[in-house]
């Protein structure tokens, strides 16, 4: 009895893998406090932008750089800020 158990167990798993996971979006994580874009800290510090205008949503940890544009850490590349749409204080471990 035991072994059928185990096995419907592992069976819902893999099916579970294989379900397409919802994007997190500032609705379905509200916990995030997801707030406009137009109100990123312009002090440096990097936190976690999202555009949501794309279907699956595009995440990336960014700052403002002297520019005035967001900037991804250690790199070259940035994107205006309208490219955006929400953001978020990347949440500590």
């Amino acid at each position: 009895m035991s072994l059928n158990l185990g096995f419907g167990l592992l069976r819902a798993l893999a099916l579970r893998k294989k379900m397409p996971q919802p994007t997190p979006t500032p609705q379905t994580q509200p916990w995030l406090d997801w707030q406009p874009i137009a109100t990123f800290p312009k002090d440096g510090e990097t936190c976690l932008a999202a555009n949501m205008n794309v279907k699956e949503g595009f995440f990336q940890g960014v700052y403002y750089n002297e520019d005035g544009r967001l900037q991804i850490q250690d790199t070259e590349i940035s994107y205006i800020p309208e490219f955006f749409t929400h953001w978020t204080k990347i949440p500590l471990p």
